[in-house]
């Protein structure tokens, strides 16, 4: 459904409004029920950017789980008042309709006399007309909206920022800055919006963790160690931690993604260190060039997006958990593998058979050269990922008895 309205009306869950559910559906709104204005102000605070519009019945209950609870006026005020309290809280404006079953309730309501509702903005339940004319103005109303259009454009994001659990300040966060590429008119301070990129960064990760493509020992006491997260997925050695992945699991593009957005954003890192320092005054001396441009933002917030779709994409096709563990591996004392020299072609160049996992690593011609090597050698090797395969950085010899 490509739109969403929160329904406050009692009757709502009846075999008798089912049918308002179905037409609803048809015209690509999901209608999501409420039958009190305390139910419905609750879901508006857990939720508040869920919605496209809200509708309202004439008359609901005001108070959940109350005894002989009445239906008059006070919670239609009760409703309209938590709409203008969303707005307030949280800038966002909700189109609200009427939707009722009498026809003459203007007559006996004031509140939504007090409102300037006109009989053209009552919607009668009882009516195919009015149905077709409610959805209508409900998308129209809707697609004015710069959060709907938003939302719209970047779903795919927003449900992946859902599923990784994005809290209600992160979500607001994300959407005044997509929405500011198009209307350029807010003061998104590089502080605030820098650190959330690596918010973001960091439910990715721990999301890796739990589907068993990163290391437990990257999250140490509940703290996601970024730097050694984006090494190990990249099937880099961590030496600090003693562990690397045979698989890299970032591609190229994913890799130098993520090293940008870290190297960049550390500038607002909750802990000290060279890194922070030194991004601190790049970012420093940018802005006294480039005072007011919101394009860096922009830019690694898109750089951020894609790296979230490659995530959702790539954990669905590795969801093994159990297989993506079994490619984590536990590094000699300063990350070297053992093996041996294999496949030596006829320009020189040779492959290194780890001992302990499948992949080979490409080894260079001048390598070989320098290291006086020949196949079946049996050396030490440190590996870094390159291109698709992994490629032999450093090499030592080992003597032939000290193979196995």
């Amino acid at each position: 459904m490509r739109y969403k309205v929160l329904w406050f009306d009692d009757e709502h869950a009846s075999e008798h409004a089912s049918h308002i559910f179905l037409k609803a559906e048809k015209a690509g709104i999901k209608l999501v029920g409420v039958a009190t204005a305390e139910e419905g102000e609750r879901v508006l605070k857990l939720e508040p950017h869920a919605w496209d519009a809200i509708l309202l019945d004439g008359l609901f209950g005001e108070e959940e789980n109350v005894a002989g609870a009445t239906h008059d006026e006070t919670a239609l005020v009760r409703a309209i008042q938590a709409i203008k309290t969303h707005e307030q809280r949280h800038g966002i404006v909700l189109p609200w309709f009427v939707l009722s079953g009498q026809t003459s309730i203007l007559d006996n309501n004031s509140v939504l006399r007090s409102q300037k509702v006109s009989e053209a903005d009552v919607y009668d339940k009882n009516s195919d007309d009015d149905f077709d004319r409610l959805w209508i103005d409900i998308i129209h109303a809707s697609d004015n909206r710069p959060t709907t259009r938003v939302r719209h454009r970047f779903r795919d994001v927003f449900e992946i920022s859902k599923e990784l659990g994005f809290e209600t300040q992160e979500e607001e966060d994300l959407l005044k800055v997509l929405k500011d590429v198009s209307e350029k008119d807010s003061d998104l301070p590089d502080h605030h919006y820098l650190r959330f990129l690596r918010n973001c960064l960091e439910r990715m990760f721990r999301a890796c963790n739990v589907k068993g493509l990163l290391h437990d020992k990257c999250i140490k006491n509940g703290e996601v160690k970024l730097q050694l997260c984006s090494l190990f997925m990249a099937g880099e050695p961590v030496k600090t931690l003693g562990v690397r992945c045979r698989k890299a699991h970032f591609n190229p593009l994913v890799a130098t993604h993520v090293r940008h957005l870290l190297e960049v954003t550390s500038a607002y890192s909750h802990t000290e260190g060279p890194e922070k320092g030194k991004a601190r005054f790049q970012l420093e001396e940018y802005r006294k060039l480039v005072a007011r441009s919101p394009y860096l933002l922009y830019s690694l917030t898109f750089m951020m997006m894609d790296v979230l779709l490659w995530y959702k994409a790539y954990s669905n096709l590795n969801s093994d958990v159990d297989k993506n563990k079994a490619l984590w591996k536990t590094l000699d004392k300063d990350g070297w593998d053992r093996g041996e020299v294999v496949e030596m072609d006829k320009y020189g160049n040779a492959f290194f058979q780890s001992d302990t996992f499948s992949d080979k690593a490409f080894i260079h011609f001048r390598q070989v050269q320098q290291n006086g090597l020949s196949e079946g050698d049996p050396i030490e090797a440190v590996i870094r990922p390159l291109d698709e395969r992994p490629k032999v950085a450093e090499v030592r010899r080992l003597k032939k008895d000290c193979s196995n």
